[in-house]
């Protein structure tokens, strides 16, 4: 029987001794030897046969003083291989919108595009019917050196001159005369002379009220 080396074991066992051979020739003992007829601490575990003590004979303590301890734990062993890929799940449900972001910054000018093709040409409109013009003129009194001829009011003057008194003199300058709108009114007149020589200024003006083709002096 071997002796546990971790934890000292205090067994008491009763050992019934079915048979003692002794003397010469192989006798036998006629009579049973009880543990009381055995001497405490003489029998040892070299007069036990191997194998012959059970765990039922073992007290229960002493199977409990048995029990070694916890061994230390052992290292982790290497991850085993992956296994296939599941079916795919059912889709879920849409989720709720998100918080609108801030507003971007302005993006850069794009190049200019190309010159569209020229449309068609518009239908020729019709004939307008035919313009009022109506004209007179207007002559102012004989001025020294320089004269001015007006036309009626709201009228325009579409031209004019000036006539000097004598027939040498030299018209100095002869131009419209405008109101503060830039509408010609009127003519003015002038004669280059180193006297003071009588000139006529006159006007020729667009009559807006008068029928067309009318003169009026």
């Amino acid at each position: 029987m071997k002796t546990p080396s971790r934890k000292p074991v205090l067994l008491i066992a009763s050992v019934t001794t079915t048979a003692l051979l002794m003397g010469s020739g192989g006798a036998v003992a006629g009579s049973l030897i009880t543990s009381r007829q055995i001497k405490d601490g003489t029998v040892t575990s070299a007069d036990i046969r191997n194998g012959t003590i059970n765990l039922r004979d073992i007290k229960l303590f002493a199977r409990r003083a048995l029990a070694g301890q916890d061994g230390t734990d052992g290292t982790n062993g290497t991850d085993g291989v992956a296994g296939p890929a599941g079916p795919t799940g059912p889709v879920g449900p849409p989720g709720p919108a998100g918080i609108q972001g801030p507003k971007g910054d302005s993006g850069v000018a794009g190049p200019r595009g190309l010159q569209g093709i020229q449309g068609v040409q518009g239908i020729q409109g019709e004939q307008g019917e035919p313009g009022v013009a109506a004209f007179y003129t207007v002559q102012s009194e004989p001025s020294e050196d320089f004269a001015f001829a007006y036309c009626d009011p709201n009228d325009a003057a579409t031209g004019g001159g000036g006539i000097p008194d004598l027939a040498a003199e030299n018209l100095r300058y002869s131009a419209p005369v405008t109101n503060g709108d830039g509408m010609p009114v009127g003519w003015e007149a002038a004669i280059e002379t180193t006297a003071a020589e009588p000139i006529t200024a006159f006007a020729v003006c667009a009559d807006s009220a008068a029928p067309a083709h009318t003169v009026r002096n």
